[in-house]
């Protein structure tokens, strides 16, 4: 529509929503700390599960998936909570 694309203003305004608690925000922040946004945004899987979380702990369920995610792989793997958030995110339609 006109506006110049940029992903790292789009980050800013999703964290500023995520600290007051916008579930989809903090999915979005997740998301794009999980895959990098641009070249202005490195990769942080670190930040990427702490958003994930906070958007789980509402019922946001692909936010429960990709919390469940975290959970299965990586150095802090915890396949009950991988389970739970699993279940979760069925229990609220994701699947």
């Amino acid at each position: 529509i006109g506006v110049a694309r940029d992903e790292v203003r789009a980050l800013d305004f999703f964290e500023d929503a995520a600290k007051y608690g916008h579930a989809s925000s903090q999915l979005a922040a997740g998301i794009c700390y999980a895959e990098g946004v641009g070249q202005a945004v490195e990769i942080d899987r670190h930040r990427a599960f702490t958003f994930y979380l906070k958007a789980a702990e509402q019922g946001d369920p692909l936010a429960q998936f990709f919390t469940a995610r975290v959970y299965l792989g990586g150095v802090d793997q915890n396949i009950p909570e991988a389970m739970r958030w699993l279940e979760a995110a069925a229990e609220a339609g994701l699947g």
